[in-house]
């Protein structure tokens, strides 16, 4: 199910920071401080939003008495479904997602703030998205590095993949959400790239602010379930309007990064014959001499210090919780 996305009266020098979160508050303390760090955007006021979807252990008191809004979800529906919600909440001229464990550098939002404002034309912001590059590890090294993300003006690219991590380097007017309509929220997994797929669709490009403006913490394993779920209800959408629009090239990239998702839920739990049908399947979609459907990234191994630091932090942070669990 997707809301109807309503028009909301905006505050024009507003960014609200709409940041879901399911039972980690340690993370959530960090995250919500690299917001309260943010630099250089003189009189341009953040709104934090955070939406609490867990149901078990919903966030302490303490969060409801800090400058943000609290929204308690009455039931867990999953991040598609939370950010709806805050998006519903928000007053900002400016949406920012940040995921709940992650954290910001400190020039982030000014930078992207300044780079849509610069290169996007008033009549042009409700189809574009400014995304950021993003420090993070390496699944081969283990090492930490700078990954700065390609940019997207064609509906074949954004079939192709959810590369950009934009939970939590998303930037955009929030007009965008008028003229695309919010997040489904059936999808516990894909719903960026479902959502990015009906931009695509509806004209919009993504444009990256060449700067490292994350710190991203690979998340824990997804539920085969979810995947499962989300790639058949994709695949069930191609049947009806706005994906029957969508090239054949754009099809055939689609199908081959659906492949890759459920290539990776199976191997991460160890059924390895079954990852290598969806990684056969993904190759006969799409052909290619890389794993990723196309190239997405230019990568790097120059990483601000402030980012190293945070992502060791953020490493602690993640093995105390699961050592307590």
């Amino acid at each position: 199910m997707q809301r109807e996305f309503q028009t909301t009266p905006h505050t024009e020098q507003t960014i609200s920071v709409i940041i879901p979160v399911c039972d980690r508050p340690d993370e959530l303390e960090a995250a919500i401080a690299s917001v309260e760090a943010q630099d250089g955007l003189d009189d341009v006021r953040i709104e934090i939003v955070v939406v609490d979807d867990a149901i078990n252990k919903p966030l302490p008191e303490s969060f409801a008495r800090r400058p943000l809004t609290l929204i308690r979800a009455g039931t867990n529906k999953g991040p598609a479904a939370a950010r709806n919600l805050g998006l519903a909440a928000s007053t900002g001229r400016f949406i920012a997602f940040l995921d709940s464990d992650d954290v910001w550098l400190a020039d982030k939002l000014a930078q992207q703030m300044r780079y849509l404002l610069v290169n996007c034309a008033p009549d042009a912001r409700a189809s574009t998205v400014v995304s950021c590059g993003f420090c993070t590890t390496n699944r081969m090294s283990g090492r930490i590095e700078t990954r700065m993300p390609a940019p997207a003006t064609h509906i074949e690219t954004f079939a192709s993949g959810c590369w950009f991590a934009p939970g939590t380097t998303f930037f955009a007017d929030r007009t965008v959400f008028e003229r695309v309509g919010s997040f489904d929220e059936r999808l516990r997994r894909l719903e960026d790239f479902e959502w990015f797929i009906r931009f695509g669709l509806a004209g919009g490009r993504l444009l990256t602010c060449p700067i490292p403006g994350a710190v991203i913490l690979p998340s824990g394993k997804a539920k085969p379930d979810d995947v499962v779920t989300a790639t058949n209800l994709i695949r069930q959408k191609l049947t009806s309007a706005p994906y029957t629009a969508l090239s054949a090239p754009a099809l055939r990239y689609l199908q081959s990064y659906l492949e890759l998702e459920c290539l990776l839920v199976q191997a991460t739990s160890r059924r390895f014959l079954s990852s290598g049908v969806h990684l056969m399947k993904s190759f006969a979609w799409k052909p290619r001499l890389r794993a990723a459907v196309q190239d997405f990234w230019v990568r790097s191994s120059d990483v601000p210090l402030a980012a190293t630091e945070a992502f060791d932090a953020m490493l602690a942070r993640k093995h105390a919780r699961e050592a307590n669990r």
